[in-house]
């Protein structure tokens, strides 16, 4: 069970990407597996069928990623921060 609802944790990433703080999550994907990953979130959105996604720069993959907000079970914001720039890099 989340310690977060999905609110909470939404507002808790928006604030990570107002101020450019990197974040760090453990994301359990599609086929159950969990790994830790350092993002950097882009925008926060919500699909038509009521799932919230955020794009992000995960630093594992090395590229843009969409993330399911309910597939976090961890979060945390870093010192570490980063900007717009880097992220249309990755683009």
């Amino acid at each position: 069970m989340p310690r977060f609802s999905l609110a909470r944790r939404r507002a808790l990433l928006e604030r990570a990407s107002v101020t450019f703080r990197v974040v760090e999550i453990d994301y359990t994907d599609v086929d159950s597996q969990t790994t830790t990953r350092r993002i950097a979130i882009d925008e926060i959105l919500t699909s038509k069928n009521g799932d919230t996604y955020a794009k992000v720069f995960c630093s594992m993959r090395r590229e843009l990623r969409s993330i399911r907000l309910d597939r976090i079970t961890r979060h945390r914001s870093l010192c570490k921060t980063y900007s717009v720039e880097d992220l249309e890099l990755a683009a």
